[in-house]
């Protein structure tokens, strides 16, 4: 009998040592910001984008983020960049030069990494380029 009431203690403990996972936060409770560029903003051959947007979430830590330009009627990529690294506040500060010389309805996508299971929020921005 004693060693059935030490074995119902002991699992009972180690039943309430377990934790669930945290939940990653879901597209409407990560906090975005885009900075720049706007919707619809028009760059120059030649011209420097900078790319600037904030991503947080209440009690939670970001996993990094990737971005892509493409071109929305050929679906060149125009430009790639990312980073990975855990921190509450994700602050994206990049830049590019459009160097080619045909004239291109382009879109920014900004993907946010939650966690490392493959989660993300994002955001697109469509822009045009023009030699």
């Amino acid at each position: 009998m004693r060693h059935l009431i030490l074995l119902s203690l002991l699992l009972s403990l180690a039943l309430l040592a377990c934790e669930k996972p945290p939940i990653a936060p879901s597209q409407e409770e990560v906090d975005s910001f885009l900075l720049s560029p706007q919707p619809g903003d028009t760059f120059r051959r030649g011209e420097t984008i900078r790319i600037q947007a904030n991503f947080s979430a209440e009690d939670w830590e970001m996993h990094g983020y990737e971005l892509y330009v493409l071109d929305t009627s050929t679906y060149d990529l125009l430009f790639s960049a990312g980073l990975h690294t855990h921190d509450g506040l994700l602050a994206i500060d990049t830049s590019w030069v459009y160097t080619d010389s045909l004239p291109r309805a382009a879109e920014l996508e900004i993907r946010c990494h939650i966690d490392h299971k493959g989660n993300y929020v994002q955001e697109f921005v469509p822009i045009i380029l023009v030699p």
